[in-house]
């Protein structure tokens, strides 16, 4: 929901996909999860605000960057926030 408010605010159309896996202490340790290296840009075609406050969205992959980093690797894992990287 974070993410989908932001981008309507500010009108970026396009955000990285990538895989992620939880480490072996994940369940007491959100941070200790594992992000690809490799992760695919989305674009939003079309973005619908749902009546319960979620939003669906139409996108198309239009191709495939590098992760250097993650910006909040404390985030990784955590539900109510979003995973910024380098790209």
């Amino acid at each position: 929901r974070k993410m989908c408010r932001e981008i309507v605010m500010n009108g970026s159309r396009r955000f990285v996909m990538s895989l992620m896996r939880p480490g072996p202490d994940a369940a007491t340790d959100p941070g200790d999860s594992w992000v690809a290296e490799v992760g695919v840009v989305l674009y939003i075609e079309e973005l619908r605000k749902m009546e319960d406050e979620d939003y669906m969205c139409e996108c198309n992959a239009i191709q495939r960057v590098k992760i250097h980093r993650v910006v909040n690797p404390g985030d990784v894992g955590n539900k109510e926030e979003y995973v910024r990287a380098v790209v």
